[in-house]
């Protein structure tokens, strides 16, 4: 054997440790992108089930929301702030789930779930009403997004509105 085909044999080993190294790195890519995903999903469902559990397990929290959908210009100041904060929230979990599923680092299908719930938040009276006051606090994206999402839910046919848009539309019991 030549140094000629020494060097050549060298060269072809080089060539197939690459394409492993290569193949090796392929995969580790990934599995650090599902592992991204998966961590990017935990963390945005555990900050919808604190904002659910909050709304479950605290009456006055509970009932702000429920009157605050109804009719937010009838909460008082103090009353009207704290219902801000918690809309505030939820729009900001929303706003970072669709982020990060326009970019593929989340969840596609977990913002398509949650799409409808901001579309009848955000097409109730008091929803709309924060919406059109807060609407400069969430990022330009998800603005034409959630904009998108007013209108399918505001042409859509009567019948096909939900009972939760119902419930939080209709005036409070005995009113």
């Amino acid at each position: 054997m030549s140094i000629s085909d020494l060097g050549s044999l060298g060269e072809f080993v080089s060539s197939v440790v690459v394409l492993i190294t290569l193949v090796y790195l392929a995969i580790q890519i990934r599995q650090n992108t599902h592992a991204t995903r998966a961590t990017s999903h935990h963390a945005i469902t555990e900050a919808l089930n604190e904002l659910n559990f909050t709304l479950a397990t605290n009456d006055s929290a509970a009932n702000l929301w429920q009157s605050g959908m109804k009719d937010r210009a009838a909460l008082d100041d103090i009353q009207r702030d704290q219902f801000d904060a918690l809309l505030r929230a939820y729009m900001h979990i929303c706003d970072t789930m669709y982020y990060q599923a326009l970019v593929g680092a989340g969840d596609h299908g977990l913002w398509k779930a949650e799409e409808r719930y901001v579309g009848v938040v955000l097409t109730t009276k008091g929803g709309n009403e924060w919406w059109k006051e807060n609407y400069s606090s969430i990022s330009a994206d998800f603005r034409g997004a959630v904009d998108e999402i007013i209108q399918r839910r505001l042409s859509s046919a009567p019948d096909q509105l939900d009972a939760l848009t119902e419930r939080w539309s209709s005036p409070e019991p005995g009113n």
